[in-house]
């Protein structure tokens, strides 16, 4: 039978049979064999998988490349990405299913074949999901407990955002991690610096449905938007809490960043100045970078006033 007349096949998912994966070479699908016995599944269970991470079957696999253990995948619709097998150690690493697709990258954890359950069937976990679009990057990396994201909007500027599954939520192990998880990256991917944290975080727990009291069981809620210049990464607006209680409020206006910490610390930066109070020694640090006439024109004196009176606002995030 020809790869074209197996496309043109009905086929129901959960019908796994040799044809749904053709491969080019007796050699790569040794290697797929290998892949899923070293889980406990059949060479005939890989097109379950494929199906589980959303590539329909029939496929054709070919180009294995033995050094990087990959291999093309071409689909009934003439999609073309890479796949590329991990093996697990059975013990502290799962194997794994890497997919690229243009300039999309997912990892998937796959399930051991319990040989012990009469209904052990294969089964996939999203492990993380890196995205290029538009000059933009966004790492997601997700677990049972936490979601991680980085988003780098350029060379100098990127935002943070991890937070942490509630405790409400415990037995409920896909809740946070499925949870608007497309719409959260669109969203992402759609920012422009410069960025305000505290109107993600908002837009976060909107798309997250987080009441009150799940705000207050997560053990993480950081949100950091963070500027590299000269090799040093400065903070520019941030939120950090910790079971509901703020720990850091950082907020931009302008090129001016004011940042509070729940211990009394504070720091203002403004290019070519910072000023760093540390609340257990009393003591201030004011720093001034540039010309003569910058220099001059800094007035320190007029400087901390005017920071004193807005980190004076700003204690009500943090206290």
């Amino acid at each position: 039978m020809s790869f074209k007349e197996l496309f043109s096949r009905s086929k129901e998912r959960d019908v796994a049979t040799r044809d749904q994966i053709v491969c080019d070479t007796e050699e790569l699908k040794d290697f797929i064999s290998l892949w899923t016995i070293n889980e406990g599944w059949k060479f005939e269970d890989f097109g379950d998988f494929m199906e589980l991470i959303g590539i329909k079957t029939p496929v054709k696999l070919s180009q294995y490349d033995k050094e990087n253990y990959s291999f093309q995948c071409v689909t009934a619709l003439n999609t073309k990405m890479g796949i590329s097998l991990v093996f697990g150690d059975g013990i502290d690493y799962c194997s794994e299913i890497r997919v690229t697709e243009g300039e999309e990258k997912r990892c998937y954890f796959i399930n051991t074949n319990d040989v012990g359950k009469k209904k052990s069937a294969p089964k996939v976990t999203l492990q993380s999901r890196n995205i290029k679009r538009n000059g933009k990057e966004l790492e997601s990396y997700y677990s049972e407990y936490r979601c991680d994201r980085t988003l780098k909007l350029d060379k100098t500027h990127e935002l943070e955002v991890e937070i942490d599954k509630p405790d409400t939520y415990q037995d409920q192990s896909d809740f946070f991690v499925l949870q608007n998880c497309t719409d959260i990256e669109e969203y992402l991917l759609g920012l422009e610096a410069p960025l305000n944290a505290t109107e993600v975080y908002q837009k976060m727990m909107e798309f997250l449905s987080f009441s009150d009291e799940d705000i207050l069981k997560c053990d993480k809620i950081l949100v950091s938007y963070l500027e590299t210049i000269d090799d040093r990464q400065r903070v520019r607006s941030k939120i950090l809490l910790t079971n509901g209680e703020m720990q850091e409020y950082a907020t931009l206006e302008g090129e001016e960043t004011y940042h509070v910490f729940r211990d009394g610390n504070w720091v203002y930066t403004y290019p070519g100045i910072r000023i760093m109070y540390l609340e257990d020694k009393k003591r201030y640090t004011f720093s001034v970078a540039g010309s003569e006439e910058e220099i001059i024109a800094a007035n320190p004196s007029k400087t901390m006033n005017k920071v004193k009176a807005k980190i004076t606002e700003l204690w009500k995030y943090v206290k």
